[in-house]
């Protein structure tokens, strides 16, 4: 009986020097772990039971991820950001690819951060500006051989048909420089506006595409935009310019403009043609705040 209860407690004090080897919690018939770096003290205060950190580590890592991976037959995964090419460039067969804005930072051009001095209008040269482009759109309207005499003289200079006061050219300088700043990769069409509030603040706009289309901001909208910004409410003149010429405004920018501008001349201006429109011709009885159902406060 002596004899089984001595071999017992030696059994029994086998099993807890297993479960507690050197301190290591390991279960029994695990193999020991080796921690004879851990616990080290290096005079810090700081427990440096992970070992130097002097980036040898890292490397070791490194070259134990890259050797697993030609054991198992991968190549190994390169996480640096320089490595991944962009998705967002064009392919060579994008209709954008050819474009000089094509793949390039937005805030790359030239002047960028740089806002234009543009001198404003004084009320007289505005009250002028809307008379001449309210008879040039009566001349048009009418049909007449003066119609086309009237255009020749906006692009040309003052003639005996509508000469154009000084702030016409004023204005279709602002827009072409705005035009200078458009961003337009996709389609190629660069349009710049400029507009004048009737107390003579002049205020511009280009469109800026974006790769998801619909998400494109037009030049008459955005100039209407930094109106409002700048509290120029008022609009008088609306001038649009583009690199394909006299265009009219698209539907949606019509619409802005029926909101924003209602009793605003719109001005397609190229180098040898100018069309002039109120906003009532671009849109007729258009949608507005009046067709919302009121909302009780």
């Amino acid at each position: 009986m002596a004899a089984m209860v001595e071999r017992a407690d030696h059994s029994m004090g086998e099993s807890r020097s297993d479960d507690h080897d050197g301190g290591s919690g390991a279960p029994s018939g695990a193999a020991p772990r080796d921690r004879s770096g851990e616990g080290a003290s290096d005079g810090s205060g700081e427990a440096s039971g992970d070992g130097p950190v002097d980036g040898s580590g890292a490397a070791s890592s490194a070259a134990g991820h890259a050797a697993t991976s030609r054991a198992s037959g991968r190549q190994p995964t390169d996480h640096s950001c320089a490595s991944q090419p962009s998705a967002h460039l064009p392919s060579a067969g994008h209709p954008s690819a050819g474009h000089p804005s094509a793949g390039q930072p937005f805030a790359s051009h030239p002047s960028a951060g740089r806002q234009p001095e543009i001198e404003p209008c004084s009320a007289d040269e505005v009250a002028a500006l809307v008379a001449a482009l309210g008879e040039l759109r009566r001349s048009r309207s009418a049909g007449t051989a003066r119609a086309a005499e009237a255009a020749t003289a906006a692009a040309t200079g003052p003639s005996s048909a509508v000469a154009l006061p000084a702030a016409f050219e004023r204005l279709r300088a602002a827009a072409s420089a705005a035009l200078a700043r458009a961003h337009a990769p996709y389609s190629g069409l660069s349009v710049g506006a400029a507009l004048v509030a009737r107390d003579g603040v002049v205020v511009q706009g280009c469109n800026v595409e974006n790769a998801s289309y619909g998400l494109t901001l037009c030049a008459e909208r955005n100039a209407l935009a930094q109106a409002c910004i700048v509290g120029a409410r008022d609009v008088a003149v609306v001038l649009v310019t583009s690199s394909a010429g006299a265009i009219p405004p698209c539907g949606a920018c019509r619409q802005v403009l029926a909101e924003l501008a209602p009793e605003a001349f719109v001005v397609a201006a190229a180098a040898d043609s100018v069309h002039v429109w109120h906003t009532q011709d671009l849109l007729p009885d258009a949608f507005g705040p009046a067709g919302l159902p009121r909302r009780e406060h």
